[in-house]
């Protein structure tokens, strides 16, 4: 199955604060939301942000965490034994969880970037650039 989710949040309708969407099936959702907590909440830019290792709770018992050396992507130990001391059933999930890919303006400056987990990457053009690059032409 292919499962998508995309994702922007603005204000009014005036501007885009963000866009972004993200691969993994039911884990797709956690991937986008972590992002944008990350820089609402601990000011966190994007490439940073979608660096960093994950967790992930189904609502079936089982909460999973990435445990991805490749890319030293591991949750913190103190996390996870201190979620497993109040009863969750934390388990390790081998290799990535989601990938996503956004671009944003949460943090005061627009931002593009892709999920390390699947060798993205992201460019931020300006209107200027492109408007030099027509004037040469």
């Amino acid at each position: 199955a292919l499962s998508m989710c995309t994702r922007m949040l603005g204000k009014a309708v005036v501007s885009t604060q963000s866009t972004g969407g993200a691969a993994g099936g039911s884990r797709i959702i956690t991937g986008t939301l972590l992002s944008i907590i990350n820089a609402l909440d601990w000011n966190i830019p994007l490439d940073e942000s979608l660096a960093r290792a994950r967790l992930h709770d189904q609502l079936g018992g089982t909460t999973i965490y990435e445990d991805y050396p490749a890319l030293n992507l591991t949750v913190n130990s103190e996390l996870i034994n201190g979620l497993s001391s109040i009863g969750y059933n934390m388990t390790a999930r081998q290799g990535y969880m989601s990938a996503v890919t956004s671009v944003s303006n949460l943090l005061g400056y627009t931002e593009a970037s892709g999920d390390p987990r699947k060798e993205g990457t992201g460019a931020v053009v300006e209107q200027s650039e492109i408007e030099a690059d027509v004037e040469q032409e």
